[in-house]
């Protein structure tokens, strides 16, 4: 018995040696990607007049569409006028066409029509300044104020400050001279906050019927990020190279109707609240997978040693690390499925217990799970608890993941090189899952390519502005984002 035991404590010792080997092996195994070479092309344009023309356009009130009114048709022949007036080289060289009335497509036609087109696309619609949020803003929703340094306004970065950003960047190299050998589309959709049915999907319809298919596609997506990361504090780039599905369930729980006073062992609001901390506990678990899983990857040498070492042995702690990153605010979404209770349907009547209760959730699918699995996992979740489950079609088209598209094409090495060029002080560039959805999904019926980066540099209180109170981009931003534009313009076109 007593050399059985020196055996398993000698096993032990080597087990856990070997362990320890292996993951120090898998840590120094992971190498920096070479920064490319170079200066970035040589660029000028009006630094003064830029954000100016940005303000402009954040003064017009492009929210969404109800019924079509007069005034909803004179706020977007105002905003279409402002284009109009601001780049002037833009549309007296480019082919320029209405779709669906708002939406607007740019032809600049290359020198070699062998070449298949690019296409950048951005969207002209924000949401509305809501009065619960007055206290955040400094300044009002579309004031388009530039003070302290700052571009104020509902829009600011999403997302007219990437359309106005491509347009500025043309204008300034048309004034150049430039003339791009492939043909670039240029696409603004003015209903990407609804789901860009009648913009962005319109577009590729007609792209489509065209027979027209891009090589690559780049709209809005991830951003230029600092500290939000765990392990690493330097500036990084991070590129969506798939977006996740999204869909409304409704969760109903019924009960006989009667007064409070009568109260049973079970209500349909205690029913409903055990299926909720149910959902928020125990569907969709934390999994480091896809391009979050690639992203992690690219990042492990620039990680401090502690993080280095968990990440680059995934093998062996996936687990726990998917637990822990999923308390990140940058990451933590990319990693499960993601199912959020928003609106609630209580009784009418303060002293009756209802008979119906439900909860709507939005969910945010992950792209190794898909609506019809979500509906099934979350129905095994409630199963023994009197929940229904449904589907709700109004209001929300039930939308899959995307495909997860390549980083390694033409495409990806073009905008990363144009981050590295722009900003030289980002350490990495790396490809990352879309967590909300935006209309660039529609243009994978006719790119072979789709790809989510808006040029900003982020951190978590920018965020919070977005869809919230106090939307700005600092000016020194915004001129960065424009020589973005125009260096991957350049790197894409010849």
């Amino acid at each position: 018995m007593k050399t059985f035991m020196i055996r398993m404590v000698l096993a032990a010792v080597v087990l856990s040696g070997v362990v320890a080997a292996t993951m120090l092996l898998r840590t120094a195994a992971f190498e920096r990607n070479p920064i490319p070479e170079g200066s970035p092309y040589p660029f000028v344009f009006d630094e003064l007049g830029a954000p100016e023309r940005l303000a402009g356009a954040l003064r017009i009130a492009t929210v969404p569409l109800g019924d079509l009114t007069d005034g909803d048709l004179a706020v977007w022949l105002a905003f279409h006028r402002h284009l109009k007036q601001a780049f002037p080289r833009v549309h007296e060289v480019l082919e320029r066409e209405t779709v669906s009335e708002f939406s607007l497509l740019y032809r600049w036609p290359g020198t070699d029509p062998n070449l298949s087109p690019i296409l950048l696309n951005a969207h002209m619609d924000v949401v509305p300044g809501s009065e619960d949020q007055t206290e955040s803003w400094r300044y009002r929703p579309f004031s388009g104020r530039i003070e302290g340094g700052y571009i104020w306004g509902r829009g600011a970065i999403d997302n007219k400050g990437s359309a106005l950003g491509i347009l500025e960047a043309v204008e300034g190299l048309l004034e150049a001279g430039f003339v791009p050998r492939r043909t670039i589309l240029l696409a603004f959709g003015h209903d990407s906050e609804s789901g860009g049915v009648n913009g962005a999907r319109r577009i590729a319809n007609l792209l489509e019927e065209r027979r027209t298919h891009t090589t690559w596609t780049l709209g809005e997506g991830l951003y230029l990020v600092s500290g939000m990361i765990p392990g690493l504090e330097d500036p990084v780039g991070m590129i969506g190279v798939a977006e996740k599905g999204g869909m409304n369930i409704r969760l109903i729980a019924r009960a006989e109707g009667r007064s409070s006073l009568m109260s049973p062992q079970s209500t349909a609001a205690g029913v409903l609240a055990s299926a909720i901390t149910r959902l928020e506990n125990s569907a969709f678990p934390a999994k480091i997978r896809g391009p979050t899983l690639e992203g992690l990857e690219t990042l492990v040498p620039y990680m401090d040693p502690g993080t280095r070492m968990l990440v680059a042995n995934l093998w062996l702690l996936e687990r726990p690390l998917a637990k822990a990153l999923s308390e990140s605010p940058m990451l933590g979404a990319s990693l499960r499925t993601t199912a959020v209770p928003t609106m609630f349907h209580p009784g009418s009547n303060g002293d009756e217990l209802p008979s119906e209760v439900f909860v709507l959730v939005h969910l945010r699918i992950a792209p190794w799970d898909s609506p019809d699995s979500v509906v099934e996992e979350i129905r095994s979740v409630v199963s023994d608890l009197e929940i229904e489950v449904e589907v709700v079609e109004e209001g929300m088209d039930t939308t899959p993941p995307t495909a997860v598209y390549s980083s390694e094409s033409k495409g990806f090495h073009a905008i990363r090189e144009a981050i590295h060029r722009t900003f030289p002080n980002v350490v990495a560039v790396v490809p990352g899952l879309a967590t909300l959805g935006t209309d660039s999904r529609h243009y994978g019926t006719v790119s072979e390519n789709v790809y989510g980066f808006t040029p900003f540099r982020v951190d978590e209180e920018t965020l919070q502005t977005i869809h919230g109170g106090g939307e700005r981009v600092r000016v020194s931003v915004y001129l960065n984002v424009i020589r973005f534009y125009a260096e991957l313009i350049r790197r894409g076109a010849e």
